[in-house]
């Protein structure tokens, strides 16, 4: 008798009940999607919806693009997947206006990017600084002046390919270089619901002092498909590009939901009336006449603000642009502006769910820097208390005891996610996460589901063992582990002896990563987690050659449990195509350490040190 197959009870199923299972297995087990979808031709239909919802692009040369299109058009074909494309990102890679032929040889290009830019919005939602993650674009020379970008032939394929993406939700440019009117164009006519996110917009080029843009520029800000933006603004000699883009805020861009804005130094050149004194008004560039009445922004983020202490409360002049009681999302990247973390309890964020709030300062004098930052973590705290329970919030840099009491004591019953990242420092005063807080956060915090600390490594002793066991309290689906992994100075801060215990902390692998997920698991017959992801930090002044050597270690792993099981699903690295080669000074203090030569490069033969 023929023994029935194990795909006969899915076939059996009504499609209401596939495309849920399909579903849910597309929020956390991709894995499970792409096994599904070798069960039958039935199923793998349905696992198309959900198998190439991303499409990244990096760009370098002409014919590498075209080959990496011509190699995208084959699969969502033979998938009849074209129409599940969610996201398409691009990325370019090169100092140029777009892919060039000289770059045609030129190595993988994933070495020319940070991981991020390759994943979902996953990586990109409330607990990043976006100026961490796409800061550098803004250090990129553009070529491109006051007129508008020329319509260049190179990115007419890349263009044809985004016109068959008619279920586009998001289209995310990762470059400083202006959207190619020909993207644009596409946008408008053929995908008007797709959204448009601008991760390194480098402002208006041909604003002048009336309020006069080209039309490219004013097409763009005024774009119904432009959702978020990514900007730099300098304090000085730009406050004419930051009123222009408080206007796109305002309502001149119709759909712009997400703001984030880095506020660099003032150039030291600019006149003193644009850095300290009255600076002009910008006449209204857009002809829609944006009032904060029809503002549709529901993130703004903030970052780098007040670098000497004195400037401006840019809250005060936001709060006269768009309603904060609309606001549902917060960065504040603070830079020791303590006059603005005091004034926040003022304004009304009546409907805030989510805030990431960074104590960020920059004081050479540790004693500066100790008084600095009890006062601005007593006026976090205070800001804190003001706020309608959220349900996201993520703490870094120098909190101390008073916003992490006001963090659980007002938000812990309501919050989701919690993030607890204290600053990477060698003050010995900074504060740190230990077994006793994580108790507290698992009292007052019953409805969290997902929790990021930093923890030091301390080379696997008996302290860092402790906190990974404290983290048993905490019920969480999602764990995320920055370990902080900084160069000690000591007496000789060069000495082999704190190089010894850096190389110790700073190797992690895949081993330790599962002993420390075994340590927060163990005891546990009924553990919540889902999902592990460890990242290591590093910070300090290095000595030549080991920053280099520590970029050659994963900087990213990640383990997730689709059934009984915990799998490793991504391994990340640095950029390195741009790092120091001789790195032969450090072979001898290496082999102390692992002296068992594996290959040609000694570089690779290390492994994680045992936990205590």
């Amino acid at each position: 008798m023929p023994q029935p197959s194990m795909a006969s009870p899915l076939l059996s199923l009504p499609l209401e009940i596939l495309l849920e299972i399909t579903g849910r297995l597309a929020e956390g087990d991709l894995q499970g999607v792409h096994a599904l979808s070798l069960v039958n031709k039935r199923c793998c239909s349905l696992a198309n919806r959900h198998r190439f919802r991303n499409v990244h692009f990096t760009i370098l040369g002409e014919k590498r693009m075209q080959v990496h299109i011509e190699r995208w058009e084959q699969i969502l074909a033979r998938n009849e997947a074209f129409a599940f494309v969610r996201r398409l990102s691009v990325h370019l890679a090169i100092n140029g206006t777009g892919p060039s032929s000289e770059y045609d040889h030129m190595d993988d290009p994933e070495e020319r990017e940070p991981d991020e830019y390759r994943h979902a919005f996953i990586d990109e939602n409330e607990w990043s600084c976006l100026k961490n993650t796409y800061f550098l674009l803004f250090f990129s020379p553009s070529r491109i002046g006051i007129n508008p970008p020329q319509e260049r032939d190179t990115w007419r394929p890349l263009a044809s390919f985004l016109r068959r993406l008619s279920g586009l939700e998001d289209f995310v440019w990762i470059t400083g270089v202006e959207v190619p009117v020909c993207f644009l164009n596409v946008l408008h006519q053929d995908i008007p619901a797709c959204r448009l996110h601008l991760r390194a917009f480098s402002g208006f080029k041909s604003l002048t002092a009336d309020g006069q843009l080209n039309e490219y520029e004013h097409t763009l800000a005024t774009s119904r498909s432009l959702s978020s933006v990514v900007c730099e603004v300098n304090q000085g000699v730009n406050s004419l590009q930051e009123q222009a883009i408080m206007q796109m805020a305002a309502g001149a861009s119709p759909s712009l939901e997400q703001l984030y804005i880095r506020y660099s130094p003032p150039d030291f050149t600019s006149p003193y009336w644009l850095t300290h004194g009255a600076r002009p008004t910008l006449p209204k560039c857009f002809h829609n006449q944006p009032s904060r009445t029809l503002s549709s922004l529901r993130v703004l983020g903030m970052a780098g603000s007040s670098p000497d202490g004195t400037a401006k409360d840019e809250l005060e002049g936001w709060s006269k642009i768009i309603p904060f009681h609309n606001l549902q999302g917060l960065q504040l990247h603070t830079f020791q502006n303590e006059r603005l973390l005091v004034n926040a309890p003022l304004y009304r964020f009546s409907s805030l769910k989510t805030l990431a709030l960074d104590l960020g300062i920059n004081k050479m004098n540790i004693e500066d820097r100790q008084g600095t930052a009890y006062r601005m973590d007593s006026a976090a705290g205070g800001f804190l208390y003001s706020l309608p329970p959220l349900e996201s919030l993520y703490l870094s840099s120098t909190y101390s005891e008073k916003s992490f009491n006001a963090a659980i004591q007002r938000h812990g019953p309501r919050l989701k996610r919690f993030g607890l990242v204290p600053q990477l420092s060698q003050d010995s005063w900074r504060w740190r996460i230990t077994p006793e807080m994580l108790q507290e956060v698992s009292s007052a915090c019953p409805n969290l589901s997902s929790l990021t600390v930093r923890i030091e490594r301390t080379q696997g002793d008996a302290n860092e063992i402790n906190i990974y066991k404290a983290l048993r309290l905490v019920r969480l689906k999602h764990l995320t582990i920055e370990l902080d992994c900084a160069f000690k100075s000591r007496e000789n801060p060069y000495g082999t002896e704190s190089i010894r215990d850096f190389l110790i902390n700073r190797a992690v692998d895949e081993a330790l990563v599962r002993a420390i997920l075994a340590k927060i698991t163990e005891e546990s017959h009924c553990s919540t987690l889902q999902s592990l992801t460890v990242v290591p930090r590093t910070s300090g002044r290095l000595p030549w050659g080991l920053d280099d050597f520590s970029r050659l270690m994963p900087k990213t792993w990640k383990l997730e449990r689709p059934s009984d099981r915990f799998i490793l699903t991504r391994v990340s690295y640095e950029e390195t195509y741009d790092m120091a080669r001789d790195l032969g000074s450090l072979e001898s203090q290496f082999r102390e350490l692992w002296p068992l030569k594996r290959g040609d490069n000694w570089t690779f033969d290390w492994h994680s040190l045992p936990l205590a």
